[in-house]
């Protein structure tokens, strides 16, 4: 199922570890990428967290998973949408005639 899911972020908590987490939460959304989970992530344009969407095969997988990233205890106002395909748009793909 997929998943939208918005969050934010001030890097000031991240305080002296914020390279090392950040790095780490980098290397760590590689991989969920690669594995299919992380399908696109999107910076706010206030700067203050991200949007994206993921892939997981059920809700307590993507708690599971979200719960074990890097940045987890840093985030705050964490919202997560279920999404289905809506039927004009099969895939989240316009269909073309």
């Amino acid at each position: 199922m997929r998943y939208l899911i918005e969050f934010y972020l001030n890097y000031r908590d991240l305080g002296d570890r914020k390279q090392q987490v950040l790095e780490a939460e980098l290397a760590r959304t590689a991989e969920l990428a690669a594995s299919g989970t992380v399908i696109g992530e999107w910076r706010r344009a206030d700067g203050r967290g991200a949007i994206a969407v993921w892939d997981c095969a059920s809700h307590d997988a993507l708690n599971a998973t979200l719960s074990a990233l890097p940045i987890w205890p840093y985030l705050s106002d964490v919202k997560v949408t279920p999404l289905i395909d809506h039927p004009s748009f099969p895939e989240g793909r316009l269909r073309v005639p």
